[in-house]
Order: C-alpha cells, then structure tokens, then sequence
C-alpha cells in the first residue's frame, strides 16, 4: 500500500511539473490564426494572437480585440474581452470576426501538437489552431506607417506613409526616407537589435527642398532609427522599439 501510494505521489508530482512548464511556455508567445475547425465554410485569415503575461491582444477582419486571460497547468481561459468598434462594411468579415470572437469565448484549455496551439472547449474539442508566427526579420521588406517625432510617441501621416524599409540577406538595410534612399546595416540577436541600424546614411540626390517640411521630417526618421535597440513583429506588422520598450517606428509587411 505505502508503494502504490508513493508512485501515485510521484505521478501527481510529474503531472504538476509538467502542467507548470506548459503554462509558463504560453506567456510572451505569438501565434497566427490558421483555422477554426467547428465552422466548416468560414473563411480564415491569419489574424495574430499575441499571449503576454497576463493579457492578451488579437484582431479580426475589422476590429482589435483584448482583454486578460487566466491559466492554471493546461486549462486556459480568456477574460475581460474588449473590442474596439469599428463597423464592418463587408458581411463575411463581420460573419467571420463573430465566429473568432464565440471560439475565443469558449476556450477552457490549450495543447501544443507538432509545434501548433490547439484552442479547446470545455468538451475537448478544437475551436482554433494557430501556428507559431515568425519572428526574423532578414529578407522582409517593409512599409512605414509612422515614427516617433522627437521624444514624442509615434505620429502617422501622408509622408509617414511614403517610406520603406528592407532588411537584406546579407545583414544591410534599404529604404526610402521621405526624400531620399538610405543605406545602413543591421544585426539582429532574437528580438535584439545589435549594432543597432549603423551606419545609416542618405544616397542619392534629395528630391525635397531644403527648407521643406519634409525634409525636417526626413531627418526626425533617422533620429528614431538611431534609437532602435529591439523589435516586435506581430503577424505584418512590425515595431521597432528604444531602451524604454517605446515603440519608435511602426511598419507594415510589403505584399
């Protein structure tokens, strides 16, 4: 009796251990949606699923969506939903961001199989599946959306909107700043930028007048280029980021 006792014990233990270390590798992951198998005939887009420590932020066709979510081993359920509320024109997308949104709201435990994130009702049966999203940078080009001028937070506008960036292959960067190409390099360490976008430098003649706004903005770019030490990338869009954790420049995959 004292030995199928002790074995049940340490059986119970293993459990525990393994139900811990599976739910701390679900902190500060990030997926991408790529089904929802109870809804035969919706269409599916790769939305990402951001899982921080305790919160978690996501989005469908139309709007974002977040809130806090709570996990004890392998049971894990999402709380506090909030949703932004913009109106959807279109009726699939608005069909499609209700059938994410109810899969969500059922969600009572998770599974990792062959590298996925298995979602799960409180039947056991798979409402999502999200495939891990990727993180490198090198090879991808880019479309800013907006900077960080001066010490303020990021701004979007129309000449926002006119630059690029590519990092290439072979550790250089590209881009368009507003007025003229630029030139640089890059080292990346996980979610590092090391040796930080050096050596940045504008080629080319300048199509815009000295005394021009966008000129001044030109130069507000580079600024926060040089303050870049890290990167979020979530799903197509990326985040460059200073010391502080402040986004400083926001970008969108090229398609």
């Amino acid at each position: 009796m004292k030995l199928v006792f002790a074995v049940l014990t340490v059986f119970h233990v293993a459990l525990a251990c393994c139900a811990a270390i599976a739910g701390a590798d679900l902190a500060d992951t990030d997926w991408l949606l790529d089904a929802l198998p109870t809804e035969a005939g919706v269409k599916v887009e790769p939305v990402p699923l951001a899982i921080g420590k305790n919160r978690y932020s996501t989005r469908n066709a139309c709007n974002s969506l977040f809130g806090d979510y709570e996990h004890k081993g392998l049971l894990l359920s999402f709380k506090n939903f909030g949703e932004t509320r913009k109106f959807c024109v279109d009726d699939t997308d608005r069909k499609t961001g209700g059938v994410y949104l109810s899969a969500l709201k059922q969600v009572r435990s998770y599974a990792f199989e062959n590298g996925k994130l298995m979602l799960k009702n409180e039947a056991g049966e798979t409402v999502a599946i999200f495939v891990a999203q990727p993180t490198d940078l090198e090879g991808t080009s880019w479309n800013v959306s907006g900077f960080a001028m001066g010490d303020g937070g990021v701004e979007y506008s129309e000449f926002t909107q006119r630059l690029k960036m590519s990092f290439l292959v072979d550790g250089k960067l590209t881009g368009f700043a507003g007025c003229q190409s630029y030139t640089g390099q890059y080292q990346s360490d996980g979610d590092k930028l090391s040796a930080s976008l050096s050596r940045l430098k504008p080629s080319g003649a300048s199509s815009c007048k000295q005394s021009s706004n966008d000129l001044r903005q030109q130069k507000e770019f580079f600024r926060s280029l040089k303050r870049v030490v890290a990167y979020r990338r979530v799903g197509n869009s990326l985040y460059l980021q200073d010391a502080k954790g402040w986004n400083v420049v926001d970008l969108g995959l090229m398609k």
